[in-house]
């Protein structure tokens, strides 16, 4: 069994994994409202991995991504602090029984992290979420090409 252990409104709670009859019921209630955040998320995040010309090209794209999805994006970011604490409650019952509490002296940021580690509890690869919510922020990385060989392998005696 998994467990988390997570601070919420300073107080310290155990997150213990559901039994999968109970898990694949919380998947399924939570499955349509986190995939529209995922996907409103990403669909603006898709133009951080590319390069512009202008500041003018980046403008226009955002503008047509925005007014494309502008529904969905609303939406999801407008219900996601609610969807989010609902989905912790539901899932722990140690945050449902100190609901109140938390909703009065918890901050969004606190139960956005609880959240991310719910999913890692929730869902069987957990681990790869860490990976697949990174690949959007990682940014590109070169490195200089040098003539000059490098370290002790280059020199000659």
């Amino acid at each position: 069994m998994k467990s988390k252990v997570v601070t919420l409104a300073g107080r310290t709670y155990t997150i213990e994994s559901l039994k999968f009859k109970a898990e694949r019921a919380w998947r399924k209630k939570y499955d349509a409202p986190i995939g529209d955040l995922i996907n409103a998320i990403s669909n603006v995040k898709e133009m951080s991995g590319k390069e512009y010309d202008k500041a003018g090209d980046l403008m226009r794209e955002v503008g047509t991504v925005l007014l494309a999805h502008a529904n969905d994006l609303i939406r999801a970011l407008l219900e996601s602090p609610d969807t989010l604490f609902d989905a912790i409650c539901d899932y722990s019952p140690a945050l449902a029984s100190d609901r109140a509490f938390i909703e009065e002296n918890a901050y969004q940021d606190e139960i956005a992290l609880v959240f991310v580690e719910v999913l890692k509890i929730a869902y069987p690869f957990g681990s790869l979420l860490g990976i697949v919510t990174s690949l959007g922020s990682l940014e590109k990385q070169t490195t200089p090409n040098s003539h000059e060989p490098s370290g002790i392998s280059g020199m000659t005696t």
